[in-house]
């Protein structure tokens, strides 16, 4: 079959196509460092498609679907087509960690994500975190001209937070919470965090009618409602403070607990200011958004890794934040006795991901 225009550019994967990307497949690395795919898949549904990540080395994505021919008899092809592929990583250096896959029109799109051996990326607000928003803090405009405010105050229970505006100037929402500690003895830090902190308005053409506060697992969020009371044909973009967070990568043959690069938590008024700490067996490690339901403790015989995904994502986030990481063996394990051999334990709430680790024959639920 010729295409009707013979004498213009087409893709020989589709005779009809006259622009844009080519290929039945098309992969290139973000800025992140993590992998966009696109596969064509023509004809398979929206919910048709499956993809699972090889279990074994984490290299590869397969992926499959099935079409759907239309009804009323229409059978356009002499048979029902079937897909089946792989997509992935051509290299030793690198696992896959996730896959966030979307079929829609007959294209699947997937976004791997990354785990590097070599170089780590992360958010120097949060040694563990790999992907999704940065920073202590975030405010955006939304469409309405209303502030979405997101916070971080991992260890506040979800009633634990009060916040204000100020009554003078109406410029300002104070906000402040006190982290809760698990119970049993269990104090991971010397003491309890206390967190205080301001965001709103860094104008004089607006003032704050309102605030809509909600904490979820150590995140608080705000929609902060705001009116013009002057300068009213010209938009408002000012808000403050800054956004906190930047974008940076560390060598994991340095210490992951001594990272210069690493950012304190500016609202952090008391206690600890770092994302991690530790005593003695017991490792708190902070993973604000991430419920206990959604977090993985996979133990082997060097260390614990641990991974953790806030799958309910807010309707104003930009995506999900996706926490991995891990800790050494070697920190609590005397030596020649295999970690495996110890009691593992660990339990997450407000954001905060806890892990026990003790001597072989000791119980646990006792200390």
């Amino acid at each position: 079959m010729v295409p009707v225009c013979s004498g213009r550019i087409h893709a020989t994967n589709n005779e009809f196509q006259r622009y844009g990307p080519k290929g039945f497949m098309e992969i290139k690395i973000l800025q992140n460092d993590n992998l966009y795919v696109r596969v064509d898949l023509a004809g398979v549904p929206d919910d048709g498609v499956r993809h699972r990540v090889d279990s074994v080395r984490r290299k590869v994505v397969f992926f499959s679907g099935e079409e759907t021919l239309g009804g009323d008899g229409d059978k356009v092809d002499k048979d029902v087509r079937e897909y089946s592929g792989t997509a992935g990583l051509g290299c030793d250096c690198c696992e896959i960690t996730g896959v966030d896959a979307k079929m829609k029109d007959g294209v699947l799109r997937m976004l791997v994500f990354l785990l590097s051996n070599t170089r780590r990326i992360h958010a120097t607000n949060n040694e563990f975190q790999r992907y999704g928003p940065k920073g202590f803090m975030e405010i955006k405009i939304l469409e309405n001209d209303n502030l979405y405010v997101r916070v971080d105050m991992p260890g506040v229970p979800d009633d634990g937070v009060h916040h204000k505006v100020d009554s003078m100037r109406q410029k300002v929402v104070y906000f402040s919470g006190e982290e809760t500690l698990g119970g049993e003895g269990d104090k991971v830090d010397d003491d309890v965090r206390e967190y205080s902190g301001t965001a709103g308005l860094g104008c004089n053409c607006c003032e704050i009618t309102g605030v809509d506060a909600k904490m979820k697992d150590g995140v608080l969020r705000m929609i902060v409602s705001r009116v013009k009371v002057k300068d009213h044909d010209n938009k408002c973009t000012h808000f403050l403070p800054p956004n906190t967070g930047k974008f940076g990568r560390y060598n994991p043959d340095e210490s992951p607990w001594n990272l210069a690069e690493l950012e304190d938590h500016p609202f952090v008024v008391k206690g600890r200011k770092d994302s991690s700490t530790s005593e003695g067996r017991l490792f708190s490690l902070d993973l604000p958004g991430v419920c206990g339901d959604d977090m993985l403790v996979l133990p082997n015989e060097n260390e614990v890794k641990f991974y953790g995904e806030n799958k309910e994502v807010c309707e104003h986030d930009e995506s999900c934040r996706i926490f991995m990481g891990a800790v050494k063996g070697s920190s609590f394990c005397a030596p020649g006795v295999p970690l495996l051999s110890h009691d593992i334990a660990w339990d997450a709430e407000f954001g905060v991901l806890k892990v026990r680790v003790s001597p072989p024959g000791s119980n646990i639920s006792s200390e």
